[in-house]
């Protein structure tokens, strides 16, 4: 009897054994069958019935899943890893707030205090209270300052409240406890970089980049760098750097396939990895030795990718949020938003339009005037995070709605706020550009913060932007960009707010700079802007190409270069393949493409600046 017992438990153990190790290659269906014959041997096996709850959850069984997950901590009531487990089930399953109370039984098991932390974190995020979220995480890094997983999510978290300079504590904080650190430590660099703060980032990258370990993103890190500031042949050794240490490093290849003098040499060193990166860096390549019907296959190849990777656009939602900020951002709101006196410091100059337009090439013209009184400042977020500190970030889907709610004192702090970052830029005759594409949503709040403070919207040819958005790999924030339906729909949203804020603001406070007319014509495209910030037209501007400040937009390579026709007529290579689109392009970008909630007469009636 105690031989058959013994057999009995060896082939449960053995089914569970190939259970749980069909869960981790993620087939549920086998995993429930080893798993259930499992329990067939042995019914008290509680680990059996909790990958089988798992399985369950997982093959969208939800109600077995829960009795299973009950009788499995019936039989292992002290099982922390299966309590967290069931956590996460709750929290997958629409139920945060008994997550969040499963969780907080497991955080006094120090093995599993973290990943209870985490949960619990998730819980209070998915109920939408982010500033609890934090504040829970912080209290446990105070009493497990070594905890990379939580560290990591907080910094999260604190950037997406918009609380900058906190989330810098946390990996400075992560960086004294270990100067080296290889996760980090590249976060530092990349996060001081986007504040400004060159040298300091440089030095972080330098030094982790000499360490020991020498991680080939600490050399990535300096290759970006190098590439901001305009030298492309350090940026290019750095980069090899990175990629001796790292040949996947799909980032560093593409910054060599955009920068070297030989692509047909890094097509044939390229890895046959099926990533965006990867594949945007041989689409480029391949653009880059005049082979273009495969380059523009290769472009779509990389940003399906990009849209598994990094999200898909959603039309209806950005027509919601445009929708949003018209009902609600109207004259009545603009008003109530207008703050009489004039802030004191340098005056914000708003260069806005859709990304890859040109607003990168006029900010460069602008802070190559010689008189020295114009800086530029790049993409600048302080509004947006502001807003996430304001309305909450859960909230930014309806902005229009969300601001006005606000009590008038709440929204004059957000304006004075705003003010007293930009203030810190400068002398009060000088000016400082915010060149964030996004703020073309904003220009109400915008001009009710900065009443005389000069608005550029940058226009370009529909087709000309599509294709550069369509073979440009960004980062994040540009899901519309994968798509050429999805770039049309954007479009039409991009010119309805448009056409909303020239509606509301006073004649004359958006001016139109057409892109190929800055090309061709210069002078002639910049002069209304020159006017506006009271500066005459000096043939230095043109020298604009020869300024090393960095430049941390997608466009740092081409304003690295004189103006020249070239640059806007680089789409014409892919004439073809956006041909059938050029028709839906030109009505979504000029005339908000008439049944997006436009009337016909409205969007005829818009006659967009030349």
């Amino acid at each position: 009897m105690c031989m058959e017992s013994t057999t009995v438990r060896i082939a449960s153990r053995r089914a569970l054994r190939r259970g749980l190790s069909a869960l981790r290659r993620g087939d549920p269906d086998t995993a429930e069958r080893w798993l259930a014959e499992a329990l067939a041997h042995a019914d008290d096996n509680a680990e059996a019935w909790h990958y089988r709850a798992i399985a369950a959850h997982q093959r969208g069984a939800n109600d077995n899943a829960s009795a299973w997950f009950d009788h499995a901590a019936t039989l292992a009531p002290a099982r922390p890893d299966f309590t967290l487990d069931r956590a996460l089930y709750l929290l997958e399953t629409g139920n945060p707030k008994a997550a969040l109370s499963i969780a907080d039984e497991a955080a006094h098991d120090p093995a599993h205090a973290e990943r209870a932390a985490l949960i619990g974190a998730e819980a209070l995020l998915t109920s939408g209270s982010r500033s609890a979220a934090a504040e829970r995480l912080r209290r446990f890094l105070q009493r497990h300052p070594r905890a990379p997983a939580a560290r990591m999510r907080l910094y999260e978290v604190l950037e997406e409240l918009g609380e900058d300079d906190a989330a810098l504590d946390v990996l400075q904080e992560a960086i004294a406890q270990d100067p080296n650190d290889a996760t980090f430590g590249p976060l530092l660099a990349t996060a001081l970089r986007r504040t400004g703060c060159h040298d300091e980032a440089d030095m972080h990258s330098r030094r982790l980049a000499a360490s020991p370990r020498s991680p080939a993103i600490a050399w990535f890190e300096l290759a970006v760098a190098a590439a901001q500031r305009g030298n492309a042949r350090e940026a290019l050794e750095y980069a090899r750097e990175a990629l001796q240490r790292d040949r996947n490093l799909g980032n560093a290849w593409l910054l060599v396939a955009e920068l070297s003098d030989s692509p047909a040499e890094i097509e044939a060193a390229l890895p046959n990895a099926n990533t965006a990166t990867m594949q945007f860096a041989r689409a480029r390549v391949l653009d880059r030795t005049a082979r273009y019907p495969e380059a523009w296959e290769v472009y779509g190849k990389a940003n399906e990718l990009a849209a598994r990777e990094l999200g898909n656009y959603i039309p209806e939602q950005q027509t919601a949020y445009v929708d949003d900020l018209i009902t609600h951002l109207d004259a009545a709101c603009v008003e109530k938003l207008q703050v009489d006196k004039e802030p004191a410091g340098p005056a914000p100059v708003f260069i806005c339009g859709v990304s890859r337009s040109g607003t990168t090439l006029v900010e460069q013209m602008l802070a190559a005037h010689p008189s020295g009184r114009v800086q530029a400042g790049g993409e600048m977020r302080t509004v947006h995070k502001l807003l996430r500190r304001k309305i909450g970030a859960e909230n930014l889907m309806n902005t229009g709605s969300s601001l006005a709610s606000l009590p008038s004192s709440t929204l004059r702090e957000l304006i004075a706020e705003w003010r007293r970052n930009l203030g810190n830029f400068g002398d009060n005759d000088n000016f400082i550009t915010d060149k964030m594409p996004s703020n073309a949503f904003l220009l109400g709040l915008i001009h009710a913060a900065f009443p005389s403070a000069p608005i550029i919207l940058v226009e370009r040819d529909p087709s000309a932007l599509a294709c550069s958005c369509f073979t440009t790999p960004f980062a994040e924030g540009h899901a519309f960009s994968h798509r050429l339906e999805d770039i049309a729909h954007y479009f039409s949203q991009f010119r309805r707010i448009a056409m909303h804020w020239e509606a509301l603001l006073p004649p004359g406070a958006v001016i139109h700079l057409r892109y190929e007319t800055l090309l061709a014509a210069p002078e002639d495209a910049m002069k209304p802007v020159l006017d506006a910030l009271g500066l005459n037209w000096d043939k230095d501007i043109l020298a604009f190409h020869h300024r090393r400040e960095p430049i941390a937009t997608a466009s740092l390579a081409q304003v690295r270069t004189p103006l020249n026709q070239a640059a806007g007529e680089r789409w014409l290579r892919f004439e073809t393949q956006l041909a059938p689109w050029s028709d839906r392009l030109h009505r979504a970008y000029w005339h908000a493409e008439p049944g997006n909630g436009l009337r016909e007469s409205d969007a005829s009636a818009y006659r967009p600046g030349t």
